[in-house]
């Protein structure tokens, strides 16, 4: 009899940046693995690298993942096999960022998969769209503030290490944020100390909920 329900592990949107599938109780061993276009997967566990999957689709077995299934020797008795798949977006991106009344579009591209987990799985074992988007937008954030737009080779050599090259960057002033920025102008003035969470150590805004700060590495809780 067909198994129709059998399970395949697989990225429910091919947008992401990057995305974990972790399978707490393990995957049972001959589960089918899907790698869509312009994606690599990582596989880890405890956070530990083993092997970087291309496109395609496969079965995981023990020639897959042989260093895996070694360390996981127990686990094999019971048919399961543990680790963490992060998917990672190797396609050209962009992502918008504002700063005062600039607007500034960074395109971008993740040369380095593993240099690149390694930065967004810094403070956390597993990740979705939006901490991978904030924690990029973070570092994009700083490189504006601390580099000329116009030397984006500059720019590059800082982000080498975790595995970012930016391609290009577009910005303009714009009258259509005048508006609403003047009203943030008028909020600026307010403290906002009770409402908006920051970094004790730092000071940095917590634009999300982690466990360490993505600015300084502080440990929040």
């Amino acid at each position: 009899m067909f198994n129709l329900f059998k399970k395949k592990i697989e990225l429910k949107t091919t947008k992401s940046i990057m995305d974990s599938i972790h399978e707490k109780s393990g995957v049972k061993i001959g589960t089918k693995i899907q790698i869509p276009k312009n994606y690599e997967c990582l596989i880890y566990h405890n956070s530990k690298y083993y092997s970087t999957l291309l496109e395609g689709e496969y079965e995981i077995t023990q020639s897959l993942l042989p260093e895996l299934f070694k360390k996981q020797n127990k686990n094999l008795k019971k048919k399961r096999i543990k680790f963490i798949a992060h998917y990672i977006n190797i396609s050209p991106q962009k992502i918008e960022i504002k700063i005062k009344k600039n607007k500034y579009i960074i395109n971008f591209i993740i040369m380095n998969s593993q240099n690149f987990a390694e930065f967004i799985l810094l403070y956390t074992y597993k990740t979705d769209q939006q901490y991978s988007y904030y924690c990029l937008k973070s570092v994009f954030e700083e490189c504006l503030k601390s580099f000329s737009i116009d030397n984006v080779d500059n720019i590059n050599k800082h982000l080498n290490k975790l595995g970012i090259k930016i391609l290009n960057i577009n910005s303009n002033t714009s009258s259509i944020f005048n508006n609403n920025e003047n009203v943030g102008d008028k909020n600026e003035n307010i403290d906002n100390s009770n409402t908006i969470p920051t970094c004790p150590n730092c000071h940095t805004v917590l634009k999300i909920d982690t466990v360490y700060c993505l600015n300084c590495g502080y440990k929040l809780k």
